[in-house]
């Protein structure tokens, strides 16, 4: 049996290039494969930087999400669960989950003080689970004061999902830089002893 690897491909010669020791780079190179350019000396390049390939290695390199709401959005929602009432029918719609996207993407950038985090919109079944729960659980369901109500729930989401953001994309970056580099081995150990070096003054003899 054959496998193809799809992104293998051929490199091309031009210009003699070499990799960091000095030794003629492969024929066949696989995606975001590192040769030391750049500081890097992990064993792949991730950083959202030209790799030796020339190529940019993208945040997300391996999976996508669905970012764009669907249209039986609001009634996906509460299936099963609860009766349609005015709060849920305003709060249970794309405009609205497009407008909890944006209020997440500003925070995250807020709160992130100098190294202002911008991040896209959010996977949508994941935002959707936390709506439903902030909805199940501190939805009062008022026929009064609709606005109020929905910026109160619309909070709820954004002050739970922001914290959670940052601290991914913290542990992702620290990702990146882990395997891009190896660890620094251990110094060897150093001889503290004085044994030897001492001697006492000479004295002329008599």
């Amino acid at each position: 049996m054959t496998f193809v690897y799809s992104e293998l491909r051929k490199k091309t010669q031009e210009g003699g290039r070499m990799s960091s020791a000095g030794a003629p780079l492969p024929d066949f190179e696989l995606p975001y494969t590192n040769y030391g350019v750049g500081g890097q000396n992990g064993r792949v390049n991730l950083h959202s930087t030209p790799s030796s390939t020339g190529a940019v290695v993208p945040d997300s390199a391996g999976f996508s999400y669905p970012k764009q709401t669907e249209v039986s959005f609001a009634g996906d929602m509460l299936r099963g669960n609860w009766d349609h009432t005015a709060l849920s029918d305003t709060f249970f719609t794309r405009t609205n989950a497009d407008r909890i996207q944006h209020e997440i993407r500003k925070e995250v950038y807020r709160i992130s003080g100098p190294k202002k985090y911008v991040i896209d919109n959010q996977d949508v079944d994941e935002l959707k689970m936390i709506m439903r729960a902030m909805y199940l659980q501190y939805g009062k369901n008022n026929t009064f004061n609709l606005e109020g109500q929905l910026r109160e729930l619309n909070d709820l989401v954004v002050k739970w999902s922001v914290p959670r953001i940052i601290s991914e994309i913290e542990q992702y970056n620290y990702y990146l830089n882990d395997i891009s580099h190896l660890p620094i081995p251990l110094e060897k150990p150093l001889n503290m002893s004085s044994a030897g070096t001492k001697s006492l003054p000479f004295q002329p003899q008599m």
